[in-house]
């Protein structure tokens, strides 16, 4: 007996934690397996496409990134060659926090004048990139 409970009892609270323990990291592997197996079906796929858009029309997409990448880079030179427009920012504030708790969600609003690149626009030409020329570029034969 350990402390008035028989040491059965204390054994059998031991293995079930153990066994679900045990059982939530097979679980976890078994779902990051099928996830492994999904991507690399949708990767297989992705080029399947690519290469056949590859085909249809070599050209297509490049000029397509490239007419929205110089959109998004003239409208702000187009700003910054007129200085009465204003262009209005939206920075979000660090958060105070407590022992892991956080509150107080605030905003900046920062208003300039001439050239501003926005936080956004680089996430943003990052992803045109790796939508319209990642997969072009890396296709497979």
């Amino acid at each position: 007996m350990f402390g008035g409970i028989p040491l059965e009892v204390i054994m059998a609270l031991v293995s079930a934690v153990g066994s679900f323990i045990m059982k939530n990291i097979a679980m976890k592997r078994e779902n990051d397996k099928e996830l492994m197996l999904r991507a690399m079906e949708r990767d297989k796929d992705a080029n399947f496409f690519a290469n056949e858009a590859e085909k249809r029309s070599p050209w297509l997409r490049k000029f397509a990134g490239i007419m929205i990448i110089s959109v998004a880079v003239l409208g702000l030179l187009i700003v910054a060659f007129f200085p009465d427009i204003d262009t209005t920012l939206v920075v979000e504030k660090a958060q105070k926090s407590f022992m892991g708790f956080e509150w107080g969600k605030s905003y900046d609003i920062i208003k300039s004048s001439g050239f501003v690149v926005p936080q956004y626009l680089s996430y943003s030409i990052h992803v045109i990139i790796g939508m319209l020329f990642g997969s072009g570029f890396a296709k497979t034969k």
